[in-house]
């Protein structure tokens, strides 16, 4: 394990309480400036530390930022992708698509904690304020165990509400393209976006772009969308991690989740309304 590994295992261990740096040093045979150096890398991954003087370091309960390292422990055994988190982006899927053109592998995923321009059907913008989940990821056709490409955005939809199912034990339902709905509103978009040969019609690369309102409020949203739109935790109070929600995708994209064709339509008569 790294300094930060360890130091962020020992705050977890003891998370809400304070311990001085000196006490984690000698508890972990790291020296306080090791231990100072891990603090300050784990706040910029997004993990919430107090300092206070004379009482030392303490990890905040609950989440402020998605981070990278926190993901990771949701992901199944197995998964390794490329995960980058931003603080703030235009558009996930447009950064995203840029990245496959250079060449970017297959389980590339970029998140973000806001888009300032997030891409939706049609040309339109997906309202994306601090606080959702903003996910882009590159999918290359020969590592997917699906070959029926045609039915992809069956497959992507069924993925993101699977995953909203698993982690938050919320019922959700799949309406009109891709869109997640929970009641009668929705929740959360997907955009698939592809490159195609023009001669051989072969699908070069699958950008995936996934946006799922989390924990907004009624208010928060403009008001052209307050009648149509919602978050999964409207109160503001979220009931399950945005970092395990999101693993939760990529383990539906990228993981072993289901296989065939057969069990994909199955899953989609479930919850297509």
């Amino acid at each position: 394990m790294t300094s930060r590994e360890k130091v962020l295992a020992h705050l977890k261990n003891r998370i809400g309480e304070f311990e001085s740096g000196e006490a984690i040093a000698e508890e972990l045979g790291l020296s306080r400036n090791a231990v100072w150096k891990a603090i300050n890398g784990l706040r910029k991954e997004g993990y919430r530390i107090e300092a206070v003087t004379n009482r030392g370091y303490c990890l905040l309960e609950g989440e402020s930022r998605m981070a990278r390292r926190e993901i990771e422990t949701y992901l199944d055994p197995g998964l390794d992708p490329q995960i980058t988190v931003f603080d703030s982006i235009e558009s996930t899927n447009e950064t995203a698509k840029e990245m496959a053109l250079k060449g970017a592998p297959h389980g590339t995923v970029l998140i973000a904690e806001r888009q300032t321009a997030g891409n939706a059907h049609h040309f339109g913008q997906f309202f994306s304020p601090a606080g959702g989940i903003y996910m882009s990821l590159i999918l290359r056709p020969g590592n997917l165990r699906r070959t029926d490409l045609e039915d992809f955005s069956r497959t992507s939809a069924v993925g993101v509400a699977r995953a909203i199912e698993t982690v938050t034990g919320l019922e959700v339902r799949i309406r009109g393209i891709n869109d997640i709905c929970l009641g009668d509103k929705k929740v959360a978009g997907i955009l698939n976006e592809t490159v195609t040969n023009f001669e051989t019609r072969d699908i070069s690369w699958i950008v995936v772009g996934v946006g799922i309102h989390f924990c907004e409020k009624a208010e928060d949203f403009p008001k052209d969308l307050q009648n149509t739109t919602t978050s999964l935790y409207p109160t503001g109070q979220a009931g399950a991690s945005r970092n395990q929600l999101a693993a939760e995708v990529i383990n539906e994209f990228l993981g072993e989740k289901y296989g065939d064709t057969e069990q994909v339509e199955r899953e989609y008569a479930r919850l297509y309304e």
